[in-house]
């Protein structure tokens, strides 16, 4: 993927270099003045421009599609999708694509159960830094190691920060089940003992999957020890 991204670079700046080089022989060969010389010099603009978007969006949609057919690899074998996604993303020096990849590294992590290191992951992005469009994520998963690793202060606070994000959030596919499970663990880190139940019975038939049982499990538990 990346050397497939280096060698459309390569060639960009290959036309870029040779169409210039034609645009000024042109200019100079016929003498173009006034307003032709410059709808030629800024169509030629223009044109690298518009070519330089759609090459780069062409290829952020094929590299996010790559990263979205990695996802069963998430659940089945974190090591390998650690492995994987620094494949495609190591070299890579764009702010939202190391992000990108630190999220889902910290995101495997957590599947497998070392929050210890998924918090250390987490905590490389300031947290007034992170782009819009992983925040829903980020804050998700550092709220659950936060959780996991009893430091309940902190996640809760997280919880009610972000709490209009996670609103919108709590009917997706993707991060429903995570939410779910962060809002029983909120309630139990209150003392809610009883709603933490009520919100087991409602929560669980809707979003337990093979990836979230011992969540909802160790959160069962939890709430019959305080019976």
């Amino acid at each position: 993927m990346k050397k497939h991204h280096r060698t459309i670079r390569i060639i960009y700046f290959t036309v870029l270099i040779l169409g210039s080089f034609l645009v000024g022989v042109m200019i100079s060969a016929f003498n173009l003045e006034g307003t032709i010389r410059q709808v030629v010099y800024w169509g030629w603009i223009a044109f690298i421009l518009i070519c330089a978007l759609l090459i780069n969006f062409l290829w952020q949609k094929k590299l996010f599609r790559k990263i979205s057919d990695l996802t069963p690899t998430l659940y089945r074998d974190p090591d390998l999708y650690i492995q994987q996604i620094h494949e495609l993303l190591d070299d890579m020096h764009s702010k939202p694509l190391r992000q990108l990849l630190t999220i889902n590294h910290a995101a495997a992590l957590c599947c497998k159960k070392d929050y210890t290191a998924a918090l250390s992951m987490l905590e490389q992005i300031p947290s007034d830094k992170v782009i819009s469009v992983y925040r829903p994520v980020y804050w998700a998963d550092l709220a659950l190691t936060y959780f996991y690793l009893g430091e309940e202060e902190k996640a809760s606070q997280i919880m009610k920060d972000q709490q209009t994000t996670f609103a919108k959030w709590k009917d997706s596919k993707h991060l429903g089940g995570t939410l779910a499970v962060l809002h029983i663990f909120d309630l139990l880190s209150q003392k809610e003992f009883g709603q933490a139940q009520e919100a087991i019975d409602t929560l669980r038939p809707r979003w337990e999957d093979e990836h979230n049982a011992e969540d909802f499990d160790l959160l069962q538990k939890r709430c019959l020890l305080q019976k």
